[in-house]
């Protein structure tokens, strides 16, 4: 899976594999941004589930393998690969909650240095200030692969360089699938495969705001004395400034099996148990890329396929926590559906805004997966499922092949997306339960996209201001990008009330930056109500504004916070940053 030779034109590391699987500032801050905004082609989120919203598709050539990161102020990151010709180039896309395409009708050209014709897994991320780091491979460096990273703030600034930031183990000769973290101060971590005289190992570096290395040394996850082969890393944060580091030891001859492991480091990077933690004794395919989901206090959760127990022949779904000291549920952890004779694959996990619940997105399938539905089950920090033990049944298993790809948590319940079909032939669903696992929208689904084309690397974001964006790759000319918006109702496009975009023309916040107060103030009679919020959504102060107000913001610590104000149904937002 991760040659170079397979002559593929695109090949990549799935975000979630699924093993057996048959289908696939003052005013001149918002001076600028009008400045950028007004090279833009203004393409607000459409109802016309036929057209979608075309983040980029031209016709002839091909952009590809699209990834979503949510920012604070509920806008939206989209990345991508294009080919014009000249090689792939990788390339960002920034859309307000309009739908507003904030750099330029083409995207943003973050790299076009050297690419090879195969294109292996990557990352995107929005940090706590709303800015894009993006990590992924090129062979700049005399035709071998080594992972760069660049980071791009709203104004579309390259803050880490016009070449971002080359990461190189000095012991590897190839480094690829680069994964990226954060720690709880904000540092940036950054994880990936390395090859060279050992077989494999995982890498692993730590960078401040401005791209500087925290670390003097490559920090690596390696076997130099029997040559195991480690792989596929995943970081979570862990106390002020360490991690917990997930991998896969890649076992077995030929293609092999995967066993699951974690080390948390501290602050520098050293290990802080005694010894790896076993996730879990059962093993998982040689290429399932396992994701760990941060839970809020030190550890994670995990959710990998596996064979069912009862029945060796089938696909099952354990769910595995490991908490800050290494402690595990049991040691395989827990199935995440108990129906026989089926199959089960992983397609998503996340989890609930309170941090009361873990999420996972399970795809069903008949014995020989020619039928296919869509299933999703809860659980809690102790291992207990909260839903029934067979997981609520979004989709019943039929031949329409409804096959899931991602989730989103809302406020009051979880939306599941889904393709209906078997590519070339697909549509995008999406369908929504609450918390209990019960039905809303009537028990109906909603269409996302009606066009019937091939369809891949669908990836939703973080639910935002009453909404959830979702993009992916479509074949509907050749490989293009689109997007959509749905809300938490399931309707489409921007609705009449909800959460909307503050601009000047509505209410006037300077200075924004600001180190000291904040100046409110609105031309209509009627009082707003405001609220203060940090990067965590926990409300700072509130009040109430009728034409002028100010706010003394001199006791809260500098960063990006977020302003709500409220007419009537109607909820504004801004971004604040306090200097």
């Amino acid at each position: 899976m991760e040659s170079k030779k397979e002559p593929k034109s695109i090949k990549r590391l799935p975000l979630f594999s699924r093993s057996s699987v048959k289908t696939k500032k003052m005013k001149n801050l918002f001076l600028a941004a009008c400045l950028l905004s007004s090279m833009n082609t203004f393409a607000q989120w459409t109802t016309n589930t036929l057209l979608n919203t075309d983040i980029k598709d031209s016709v002839g050539f091909e952009e590809t393998t699209p990834l979503t990161a949510t920012t604070i102020d509920g806008r939206t990151w989209i990345s991508y690969f294009s080919n014009y010709g000249g090689g792939y180039e990788m390339r960002l896309q920034l859309l307000d909650t309009l739908g507003n395409r904030l750099l330029g009708s083409n995207g943003m050209l973050v790299s076009n240095q050297p690419q090879s014709t195969a294109l292996f897994r990557y990352d995107l991320k929005a940090d706590a200030s709303g800015n894009a780091i993006v990590a992924f491979q090129d062979i700049r460096s005399g035709g071998n692969m080594q992972v760069v990273a660049y980071k791009v703030d709203q104004l579309g600034n390259q803050l880490w360089g016009t070449n971002g930031i080359q990461l190189i183990d000095p012991i590897a000769t190839e480094g690829i699938a680069p994964s990226i973290g954060f720690t709880n101060t904000g540092n940036v971590l950054i994880a990936w495969n390395s090859t060279g005289n050992n077989p494999k190992w995982v890498s692993l570096t730590k960078l401040d705001s401005l791209g500087n290395p925290l670390w003097p040394n490559t920090v690596r996850v390696i076997d130099s004395l029997s040559n195991k082969k480690y792989s596929r890393p995943t970081m979570v944060p862990c106390d002020a400034d360490g991690c917990i580091i997930q991998y896969v030891e890649e076992t077995g001859f030929g293609l092999g099996v995967s066993n699951i492991y974690a080390k948390r480091l501290d602050i520098n990077g050293a290990s802080v148990w005694p010894a790896p933690v076993h996730v879990s004794t059962k093993t998982t395919s040689f290429f399932f890329f396992i994701k760990a989901i941060a839970d809020g206090n030190g550890g994670y959760y995990t959710a990998f396929n596996t064979s069912d127990a009862s029945n060796p022949s089938l696909n099952d779904v354990y769910v595995q926590h490991v908490d800050a000291n290494g402690n595990l549920w049991n040691a395989t952890g827990n199935s995440a559906c108990n129906t026989q004779g089926i199959n089960r694959f992983f397609a998503n996990g996340k989890l609930d805004a309170n941090g009361t619940g873990f999420w996972v997105l399970l795809k069903a399938t008949d014995g020989n997966q020619s039928q296919s539905g869509v299933i999703v089950q809860s659980f809690n920090s102790q291992g207990n499922t909260l839903l029934s033990p067979a997981g609520s049944v979004m989709v019943p298993i039929s031949p329409a092949y409804d096959d899931p790809y991602d989730l989103s948590i809302t406020s009051d319940g979880v939306i599941a997306f889904y393709y209906s079909g078997i590519n070339p032939s697909q549509t995008i669903k999406a369908v929504k339960c609450d918390l209990s696992g019960a039905p809303m929208w009537q028990g109906a689904s909603t269409d996302i996209c009606t066009r019937v084309s091939g369809k891949d690397d669908l990836s939703a974001g973080a639910y935002s201001n009453g909404q959830v964006v979702v993009a992916w790759m479509d074949n509907r000319n050749d490989n293009g990008i689109y997007a959509q918006k749905i809300n938490n109702d399931g309707s489409l496009g921007n609705p009449s009330v909800g959460e909307i975009e503050l601009s000047d023309m509505q209410l006037s916040i300077f200075p924004n930056p600001t180190a000291d107060y904040l100046v409110l103030s609105q031309d209509a009679d009627a009082p707003m109500n405001w609220m203060l919020t940090d990067v965590d959504g926990k409300t700072q102060m509130g009040g109430m504004v009728a034409q002028q107000h100010q706010i003394d913001l001199r006791s809260l610590p500098g960063g990006i916070y977020l302003l709500k104000m409220q007419r009537s149904e109607t909820v504004y937002y801004k971004r604040i940053i306090k200097l």
